[in-house]
């Protein structure tokens, strides 16, 4: 397990340093990842930023209904871009708040992700991306938090602009 992880760090560090994006890239784009909504900027042809806000509410037999926001900007190094496919390492720190009837907590979300964007139109493309992820959170009336390692599966959209 741990050579295999040690070898995908290599390989990644080598497309970071060595490969670059070679595709001609839109510059805005306004992303649609599941249950929000963001911007997209390419800065480069290698490098792009986004700003994010994600909602979603669900229902707890426990805790009643739950509702949670996150708020975060994502940096992405682009490898290797090809035409239509376009894979990319990245990291993410996020604001996180979460709350019910009775209780709210706060804290953050912080990881690092690999994934590809593939465009199926000139100015549209869909993606998905997974990774690790420390999420700490603290509820505001007691203050107890709780800290913990979790692997974020990301699907998005993106409609560019220009």
């Amino acid at each position: 397990m741990h050579a295999t992880l040690y070898r995908i760090a290599i390989l990644t560090f080598f497309l970071c340093y060595v490969g670059k994006a070679t595709a001609a890239i839109p510059n805005l784009a306004i992303t649609i990842p599941y249950t929000g909504i963001g911007i997209h900027y390419n800065i480069s042809p290698a490098w792009a930023l986004e700003a994010r806000y994600l909602t979603d509410k669900y229902e707890s037999d426990r805790f009643g209904d739950i509702t949670s926001d996150v708020i975060g900007l994502r940096a992405q190094r682009y490898l290797l871009a090809a035409r239509k496919v376009w894979p990319f390492i990245g990291a993410e720190t996020a604001y996180v708040t979460s709350k019910n009837a009775t209780y709210k907590t706060s804290g953050f979300a912080s990881g690092a992700f690999v994934g590809a964007e593939f465009f199926t139109l000139r100015r549209a493309s869909f993606g998905l991306d997974v990774g690790p992820y420390v999420v700490s959170l603290e509820e505001d009336r007691t203050k107890v938090s709780s800290t913990g390692l979790e692997f974020i599966i990301n699907a998005f959209i993106n409609l560019y602009v220009f």
